[in-house]
């Protein structure tokens, strides 16, 4: 069925990912070329990281409509970067979302590429109610210790979101 397409007209359709396609999958392993048929296998690992992410975005919004549900539909999320390095600051950032507002592949961002780290912090700043950032320097972690360098700035960057919340989900343990 698909013989009469170039593979490389194939090939370039799956690249830009215009299609995620099962059916296609299936058809191009079931060609008698064998780019074809490695183009088929490769679409099948596209699919299969395509339906983790959806089902991790599903977790994440399941997760937040728990807990909208319990605390309100204010929920701010905190996380800190930074924690882990011998030296230099310690970062945090707390975000207010819409609670209809999903940011398809947000994780964490030892979990993502640069490159998807830069798209992702453009979007978050574009549909975010609100952002804010808090630095604490090396210099007074040394003096208080990383833990409480690290809650500080948390609840220094809680603290300059410029909406009212109704509870932080704040990633990591303490």
């Amino acid at each position: 069925m698909l013989n009469k397409y170039r593979v490389a007209g194939l090939s370039e359709i799956v690249k830009n990912r215009k299609i995620y396609s099962p059916t296609l999958a299936q058809l191009l392993r079931d060609d008698k070329r064998i780019a074809a048929k490695n183009l088929g296998k490769h679409l099948d690992k596209i699919n299969s990281r395509m339906e983790t992410r959806v089902s991790l975005f599903r977790e994440m919004k399941d997760f937040d409509d728990r807990h909208r549900y319990r605390w309100g539909g204010k929920l701010a999320g905190v996380d800190e970067a930074g924690r882990g390095p011998a030296a230099g600051p310690v970062v945090a950032a707390s975000v207010l979302f819409s609670p209809v507002t999903y940011i398809f592949g947000l994780d964490d961002s030892k979990k993502i590429s640069p490159n998807t780290r830069k798209k992702l912090f453009c979007l978050i700043h574009r549909y975010a109610e609100s952002v804010s950032v808090a630095i604490i320097a090396q210099e007074e972690i040394d003096k208080i210790n990383i833990l409480q360098a690290t809650l500080k700035a948390m609840a220094r960057s809680m603290s300059k979101l410029h909406t009212e919340v109704d509870a932080f989900l704040i990633d990591g343990t303490m």
